[in-house]
């Protein structure tokens, strides 16, 4: 996001900027490194690449998104103007792969409810959030924010599922709030 806002909308780069994002992207490491022992197996070690491969292609689509925002002159007036354009991508997503994978999506009507909901809440609303302030705050703002999505996947595992609470994923997590608290502190926007 840094490059690009640079390349194509004019913004400026500060060496400390630079720095607290790779403070953020190190923590996302240490966050995602913390619980692998030497002793996974081989089909953990393809599921832990795997996962490695999406969270590159979520960054990814993350700039796709970012750009697509940002240079959208009708984004900066509304942000429902982005949410109606990537919600129907997303649907027809959902419904193509629903199609050529029949056995892998549950049809049931309790499923599709929970969906729905899901979506219609915390969905659209986190989406008109996050596409109000690509088009309103600066670049860095909202790159080192994005890093937050990363601590409380983390919390989430650790509260929902069996993930344990490492001293690697703690400082991967203080080091992704203390670039933020830094940014906040220097006024970097």
């Amino acid at each position: 996001n840094l490059i690009f806002g640079s390349l194509l909308f004019g913004e400026s780069l500060s060496m400390l900027s630079l720095m607290l994002i790779a403070a953020a992207f190190y923590g996302t490491y240490l966050i995602a490194t913390s619980y692998r022992s030497k002793e996974q197996d081989t089909e953990e070690e393809k599921k832990y690449n795997f996962g490695v491969i999406m969270g590159l292609l979520s960054a990814f689509t993350e700039t796709m998104l970012f750009i697509f925002v940002r240079s959208n002159t009708d984004a900066s007036r509304s942000p429902f103007y982005t949410v109606n354009h990537i919600y129907l991508i997303g649907l027809v997503g959902l419904l193509a792969y629903g199609v050529s994978h029949p056995t892998m999506v549950d049809h049931s009507s309790t499923n599709w409810m929970k969906l729905i909901g899901f979506n219609a809440l915390l969905g659209f609303t986190g989406y008109i959030a996050r596409f109000y302030s690509i088009s309103n705050i600066p670049t860095v703002v909202f790159s080192l924010m994005s890093f937050i999505g990363v601590a409380f996947g983390y919390a989430w595992g650790i509260l929902f599922t069996k993930d344990k609470i490492t001293t690697r994923a703690l400082l991967g997590g203080g080091l992704i709030a203390g670039s933020i608290a830094v940014l906040r502190y220097f006024d970097l926007h």
